[in-house]
């Protein structure tokens, strides 16, 4: 929405060349980019269709974190470069004189995504300037930049700042079936044991959230009804508090989920599930490394690996060769069946939602009785 009244993206897409879409973690910043991605890749009869616009572009969607890495390993770099070298990570090739051809003639959709996950201020004031030049050497692409409110710092070519509202009551509950329909297709099948059983869910998750003010405000956050819905399936009861549903929705993707999924698809249990109670105990320590010490929460396997010995070694004093052993197995669980850290491209894994890292970063601190001596570092 904008400071007068509700609007809807597409309308606001179809009149600004540049747009800054600021919003709440989990509000649906990076997935409405990712269908920005998708609507221009499938071609001119999508876009027409979808009513966001009338003109073939090229999209590009890559983190702001890797502009300002780029940048700080060559501050003179190509904008063009850096697009090319992150694209490349993800197996895709391009040609740079190909790519600067098509930004010059106005052929390419930017979409820039997270300038709040540059952790120090004077680095994001500075990408913000740098992307700033970008828009002004390419203006006549398309730009949308995304930034939580909190740590936002101005863009100044663009006045086309607009927050992303919340959930109504009438798109939880269309979100609530299309996701339960989702789910029981992906167990039965486009059956109509499928429909049946999601409409059932449905119903009950949306009166779940009527009886309780609480739970309502925590479901007009997408990424919140999302770990909603997941929670329900796996029939706990909705906590009332949001760090109990933070903490939960840990619990489920890294234990509950991966048995459930894992009998879902196969009738039988193929992953032994780590236990959370002793999986918290590394994650935290690892989310609170990976916040305080990696721009925009991304950092290479290797790296993920050797911290999870070190943690083995310092915390329980386990002897390296079996805290390595121990870290393959771990790292190879939590990567490939949790779905916590994810693959953002080229080996540089991070929190799939920056919201699973504060969480964690916050338990490591009442674990180690740092959270006093951590506010004041950085007060």
């Amino acid at each position: 929405y904008s400071e007068s009244q509700p609007l809807l993206f597409e309308e606001i897409f179809r009149k600004e060349s540049h747009i800054i879409l600021l919003g709440d973690p989990g509000s649906g910043k990076t997935t409405l980019l990712r269908w920005l991605a998708l609507i221009y890749s499938e071609g001119l009869k999508a876009i027409i269709d979808k009513g966001i616009g009338d003109k073939r572009l090229i999209p590009f969607i890559l983190p702001i974190s890797t502009l300002y890495l780029e940048k700080e390993r060559n501050v003179n770099i190509h904008p063009a470069e850096a697009i090319q070298r992150y694209i490349k990570t993800l197996g895709v090739d391009i040609h740079l004189d190909y790519l600067k051809e098509k930004l010059k003639k106005g052929e390419c959709l930017i979409l820039l995504d997270g300038l709040d996950e540059i952790l120090e201020k004077k680095d994001r004031i500075n990408t913000a300037r740098y992307i700033e030049g970008f828009i002004k050497g390419f203006e006549k692409n398309r730009f949308v930049i995304t930034s939580r409110i909190v740590g936002y710092e101005e863009i100044k070519v663009s006045e086309n700042e607009y927050v992303l509202a919340e959930l109504e009551d009438d798109e939880i509950e269309r979100f609530s079936q299309n996701w339960f329909l989702a789910f029981e297709r992906s167990v039965k099948g486009r059956t109509r044991l499928a429909e049946i059983e999601a409409e059932k869910r449905k119903e009950s998750i949306v009166e779940a959230i009527k009886k309780s003010t609480d739970i309502k405000r925590l479901a007009k956050n997408p990424f919140l009804l999302t770990h909603i819905c997941i929670i329900h399936v796996q029939g706990y009861t909705l906590p009332r508090y949001r760090i109990d549903l933070y903490r939960l929705m840990c619990e489920t993707l890294f234990t509950t989920w991966v048995e459930a999924r894992s009998k879902a698809l196969s009738g039988v249990l193929l992953t032994t599930p780590i236990d959370y109670r002793e999986g918290e105990k590394i994650l935290s320590l690892l989310a609170l490394w990976m916040h305080e010490k990696m721009q925009g929460g991304l950092v290479e396997g290797d790296k993920i690996r050797s911290k999870i010995v070190g943690i083995m070694k310092e915390d329980r004093g386990i002897p390296e060769n079996e805290a390595w052993g121990f870290t393959e197995k771990f790292f190879g669980y939590l990567a490939g069946q949790t779905q916590l850290i994810v693959d953002m491209g080229g080996d540089k894994w991070g929190f799939r939602h920056r919201t699973f890292e504060e969480f964690l970063s916050a338990r490591a601190l009442i674990m180690k009785e740092l959270y006093h001596s951590f506010i004041e570092k950085y007060s």
